[in-house]
């Protein structure tokens, strides 16, 4: 999976690189995300600006994280979100849940 990680003052944004969040490279996601988690970052945020859809492997592995860090005081934030993911954020009504 193609990202950019961008490291800022208690915060780490990851930028996907893809068109397609899907099977195969949302347990990239998973593994990215557990290593910002063991390495300590509690406040991450996602670019989701080139991500034009995701299926629910990709919808879970960004609630699960959602919920990982909550429970311990930090948060996943979306930075930015593509306008054809945000669609798809509102059927699922994440947009409440991460305030787009």
């Amino acid at each position: 999976m193609k990202y950019v990680l961008e490291e800022g003052k208690g915060s780490v944004t990851i930028k996907i690189e893809e068109e397609l969040l899907n099977t195969q490279n949302s347990e990239e996601l998973k593994t990215i995300l557990n290593e910002l988690y063991i390495k300590g970052n509690r406040q991450i945020e996602m670019d989701l600006s080139r991500v034009k859809a995701t299926n629910s492997s990709g919808i879970g592995k960004i609630l699960f994280f959602y919920k990982k860090l909550s429970e311990e005081g930090g948060s996943l934030k979306i930075k930015a979100i593509s306008k054809d993911l945000k669609e798809t954020f509102k059927l699922l009504r994440l947009d409440k849940l991460f305030n787009l």
